[in-house]
């Protein structure tokens, strides 16, 4: 039902979407720097940085 409402209310911006992402506080998880370009292909269910999450001073 929760991704039912997500869909309908991101398909309204026509915006690509990830739901059920174990990212965060969770057992499994991957970490998603804030403010890095990324592309996200949803056909092929990828999220590709297409640039540094560091930066070097």
């Amino acid at each position: 039902m929760v991704g039912e409402i997500i869909k309908e209310l991101i398909t309204l911006l026509n915006k690509p979407t990830i739901y059920n992402l174990s990212a965060g506080h969770c057992k499994e998880m991957i970490t998603l720097p804030l403010g890095v370009r990324v592309k996200l292909d949803t056909s092929k269910k990828e999220l590709v940085g297409l640039e540094s999450a560091t930066k070097s001073y």
